[in-house]
């Protein structure tokens, strides 16, 4: 087992409210009694604390960064990928774990798979931040009519939020408005949730077009597997996403070290995550 020492990193989450748009509360989760019954706190953190605390327990193993895969050839029993920038590369095994743009899954599934409109738009942030209506170790979601906000307590005074928006692809792919149209957006809601927005510098606010995919059967062939969301992209507004890649890479893990050789190991990989990773 690998300690990341997250709960130093982010914050241990102590409650879970789910309220409606004027701040009444819908329900409550018993955060410490699950806690209490998995026997490990449940951290919320940042994907770059979180990235960090992987690279510090990874630092024995050689690690590329800002290379883009454009495709792959399988010579052999051997993997070979070539990148952007015109290298190439080759292992015993590909992982494609390069999202819902994945160039590893394009080559699998076809230039012509489609993707779905999900009929919303979302709205990211991660800001210093404190409300006397929002306590410490809180996450708290709002939903309104076609619109949802969720605050997150991700520790050191910070808080990451979210967004949501009933809104048809055409409309958010084009969608050019600032901060102040997101306040705008969230008039009458409670005061925490606009001074989420109003103390975000414009430059943190991300704004996302979501789209969705079709689920795929095929994962790989050969020593080349994907995923996470290359695999089975899950919608912003689950919260599923980072959660079923790590699952993945567990499973990949165990099934890889105990098959008799790589791609009996990845198809039996595949096999154990497709129900899973369907429902979810």
């Amino acid at each position: 087992d690998i300690d990341l020492g997250l709960d130093k990193r982010g914050r241990v989450m102590e409650t879970y409210h789910v309220k409606d748009r004027r701040g009444r509360l819908i329900r409550e989760f018993p955060f410490p009694e699950i806690i209490q019954r998995l026997g490990v706190p449940c951290v919320c953190i940042s994907r770059a604390d979180l990235l960090t605390a992987l690279l510090d327990a990874a630092t024995d193993i050689p690690i590329t960064l800002n290379a883009t895969a454009d495709r792959f050839e399988v010579v052999g029993d051997r993997a070979h990928v070539r990148f952007s920038d015109g290298q190439w590369a080759e292992a015993d095994l590909l992982v494609g774990a390069d999202g819902f743009t994945s160039a590893i899954r394009r080559q699998l599934a076809g230039p012509d798979e489609p993707s779905r409109d999900s009929g919303y738009i979302a709205w990211l942030g991660i800001t210093e931040y404190q409300h006397p209506r929002f306590e410490p170790g809180s996450v708290v979601h709002l939903w309104g009519d076609g619109m949802r906000f969720g605050l997150v307590d991700i520790g050191r005074g910070r808080l990451y939020w979210w967004a949501t928006k009933n809104m048809p692809f055409e409309q958010s792919s084009t969608w050019t408005g600032g901060k102040a149209e997101v306040l705008n957006y969230y008039s009458g809601w409670p005061d925490e949730v606009r001074e989420a927005i109003r103390v975000t510098p414009p430059s943190d606010l991300l704004t996302l077009n979501t789209k969705d995919r079709p689920f795929l059967r095929r994962w790989g062939t050969g020593p080349v597997t994907l995923l996470g969301d290359a695999a089975h992209p899950m919608l912003t507004s689950l919260g599923q996403g980072s959660a079923m890649a790590m699952e993945d890479a567990a499973v990949l893990a165990k099934h890889v070290q105990h098959a008799p050789d790589v791609p009996s190991g990845l198809r039996g990989y595949e096999e154990a995550r497709y129900d899973r990773t369907r429902i979810i």
